[in-house]
C-alpha cells in the first residue's frame, strides 16, 4: 500500500477518534458528554465536567468546522469512488482534511487546556495515561 493510501487511512481513523465523538449535533448536550467522556476516561471528572463545560460554551466556533470537515470527507470519498480519480485532485481534498482536522484539533485543544489549568494541582495529579494509538499499524 503506497503512503498516501496508509495516511488515509491514519487521517480517517483519527477523524473518527477525535471527531466523532463531537459528530452528533453539539447543540444536544447529552450527546456531547456521553462523546467527550470516551474520549477523556483518562481525565478525573472534575476536568472532564470543565471540559465539557468548554466544548458546549465554544460549539459555535467547534461545530462549523466539524460540518466543512465532514462535507470534506464525504467529497473526498466521492472522488475516490470515481473511475477517473484525479490523483491531484485526491491530493487538495486531502491536505484540506489535514488543514481542517487540525483547525478542530486545535479548539479541542485550546479547550482542554483551560478546563485542565483550572484546575488545582491535586485534581491535575490524577490525570491518567491514554491508551496509545497505532496498535495495528505495529
Amino acid at each position: 500500500m503506497r503512503w498516501t493510501g496508509v495516511a488515509l487511512i491514519a487521517s480517517l481513523a483519527l477523524n473518527g477518534l477525535l471527531i466523532g465523538f463531537l459528530i452528533g449535533d453539539l447543540s444536544r448536550p447529552i450527546r456531547t458528554v456521553s462523546g467527550l467522556r470516551d474520549f477523556t476516561g483518562h481525565y478525573p471528572e472534575e476536568i472532564q465536567r470543565a471540559l465539557r463545560r468548554e466544548v458546549i460554551r465554544n460549539r459555535a466556533t467547534i461545530l462549523p468546522g466539524i460540518r466543512a470537515l465532514n462535507e470534506e470527507r464525504l467529497m473526498l470519498i466521492e472522488e475516490m469512488r470515481r473511475v477517473d480519480a484525479d490523483p491531484a485532485e485526491l491530493g487538495e481534498r486531502m491536505a484540506r482534511i489535514r488543514a481542517l482536522t487540525t483547525e478542530i484539533q486545535t479548539r479541542l485543544q485550546d479547550a482542554t487546556r483551560k478546563a485542565v489549568l483550572d484546575q488545582p494541582p491535586e485534581v491535575r495529579a490524577r490525570i491518567g495515561t491514554p491508551e496509545t494509538v497505532g496498535g495495528a499499524l505495529e
